[in-house]
């Protein structure tokens, strides 16, 4: 987090209607996560992006919400894009990814990653 200068936030509990978007989607949706749903019920009111592995569980909820969602290879070309990580530590990243945690992803090399959409903002 530090290196790609994220910040971890607190929860808003003091915006009413991030907490109620929060209690609204764990009471409608019990399959989201307590961390989908806080980030959710964050971007929904604060207009921002969800970055996300699973689009299947957050696509329709940022679609109906208007909320622009990006993926793990979209947040690797944005790092590659501001020089954060090379060409090799992103093809690392994309190996470790897949053996360790078993996961599949679009491509073995980054280069070969074409987005959906524009990342140019980001």
């Amino acid at each position: 987090m530090n290196r790609c200068h994220i910040a971890k936030i607190d929860f808003p509990y003091s915006n009413v209607n991030i907490k109620l978007e929060y209690y609204r989607l764990k009471k409608e949706n019990p399959r989201f996560g307590e961390g989908e749903r806080a980030c959710m019920a964050i971007a929904k009111y604060w207009k921002d992006v969800i970055a996300s592995s699973n689009f299947r569980d957050v696509a329709e909820y940022c679609d109906v919400n208007g909320i622009e969602y990006i993926g793990f290879m979209d947040i690797l070309t944005i790092a590659l894009g501001k020089s954060i990580y090379t060409i090799d530590e992103c093809n690392k990243i994309i190996h470790d990814i897949t053996i360790v945690n078993d996961a599949r992803l679009p491509v073995d090399d980054i280069t070969k990653y074409k987005p959906t959409r524009d990342l140019c903002g980001y």
